[in-house]
């Protein structure tokens, strides 16, 4: 063959056997760019079995971690400052309180006589009007008579209730006297009621009675023996000394443990003579014994009275003139975790939503959890 210029051209010819080996050739050597398609490929046919093989690693390793990490309930202690003076202190007593619970000849405390700052209720009544100013033209005084009458009222929601009484209001550790021991809740202990005792000093009747005389008789109690009744002063705001004048008044009720499991009347021979009392009996040895299930026991009802009080109001219950408020740190802790759990089950259901809606759009359930 020629060209156009009548020059002689070659032509090259490649056969069909020649044409095959070099398709194989190129197989060959674009092969490894090929093999990571295969778990493109299984994501996309298979991504239940996917995702099934990466839940179970997960739970491989769970499983092995539970192995060397031993997981602990949450105590409060795990908050307290290390090297401190007290909490050492504190260690100490809870260190002997244990050794007492594992001594076979160990005696008990009485039941309901362990004051628990953590388990105590405080209800706090504040005037309304109170702008965050008090000085000498201010007059701001929360206890009224008709003031009285409203935290009575509110007070009673903890002092009257039976459960309180009968198992958790604190009792005085009557051992060694010369008197049966009781489990009455009007001993002078249970409670630092500023109010109620201006309602018991005139016997709930204030007919007669301005605010003035009140304010007397709130001076006179703030006098013990020559010295400030510090029991009354931290009922109020700090500036009732320096101006006279109060805008904050604070109750406190408070529970004891152990908290009794029995408790039934017996006629026993006290100094010779038979006397029917209330013997109380509890199952806890003292107050750290089984803490967390004591705690448990002293929630499921306080729980209700903190919604009471507070939840049901919405945290903003106003009568007569008083903002009020309670407070129990123990139910705060406990009521806290409850709206945690309520709020992670609307979590889990809106994020449970998207999930199933982004599975269908892209027809893989992998890249609706990876999106």
């Amino acid at each position: 063959m020629s060209d156009f210029d009548g020059n002689p051209t070659t032509k090259s010819v490649v056969t069909d056997k020649e044409a095959g080996k070099t398709d194989v050739t190129s197989d060959v050597e674009s092969e490894p760019l090929l093999r990571p398609l295969w778990v493109a490929k299984l994501i996309v046919k298979c991504p239940c079995i996917l995702c099934l093989v990466l839940l179970l690693i997960l739970l491989g390793c769970a499983y092995v971690d539970s192995l060397s990490f031993e997981l602990s309930q949450q105590s409060n202690r795990a908050f307290f400052p290390e090297r401190n003076e007290y909490v050492e202190i504190y260690d100490a007593w809870v260190l002997a309180l244990g050794q007492q619970d594992e001594a076979p000849n160990s005696t008990a405390a009485v039941p309901q006589s362990e004051s628990i700052g953590f388990f105590t209720w405080m209800l706090m009544f504040e005037v309304d009007n109170y702008d965050g100013i008090i000085n000498d033209d201010t007059d701001y005084w929360v206890l009224t008579p008709d003031n009285i009458m409203t935290i009575i009222k509110w007070e009673n929601v903890i002092y009257n209730d039976p459960e309180w009484r009968s198992n958790f209001c604190v009792v005085s550790d009557q051992t060694g006297t010369n008197v049966t021991q009781t489990y009455t809740c009007d001993n002078g202990v249970a409670y630092t009621s500023i109010a109620r005792d201006l309602y018991d000093y005139y016997n709930g009747d204030f007919n007669g009675i301005t605010t003035q005389d009140i304010k007397d008789r709130v001076t006179e109690m703030l006098d013990l023996d020559g010295d400030i009744n510090f029991s009354v002063i931290g009922a109020f705001n700090p500036e009732l000394l320096e101006y006279g004048q109060t805008y904050l008044y604070r109750a406190f009720y408070q529970s004891g443990l152990p908290f009794p499991t029995k408790a039934y009347n017996a006629t026993i021979n006290f100094n010779g003579i038979m006397k029917e009392v209330l013997i109380k009996e509890s199952e806890y040895k003292n107050g750290q014994d089984n803490f967390d299930e004591q705690e448990r026991e002293f929630n499921k009802w306080a729980v209700t009275k903190w919604e009471e009080i507070v939840v049901d109001h919405g945290g903003k219950l106003n009568e007569n003139g008083i903002n009020i408020i309670g407070m129990c740190y123990s139910v705060y802790g406990t009521y806290f975790n409850v709206l945690v759990n309520e709020g992670m089950q609307y979590i889990v259901f809106s994020v449970t939503v998207v999930l199933v809606y982004m599975s269908i759009h892209l027809q893989s359930i992998l890249l609706a959890i990876m999106g």
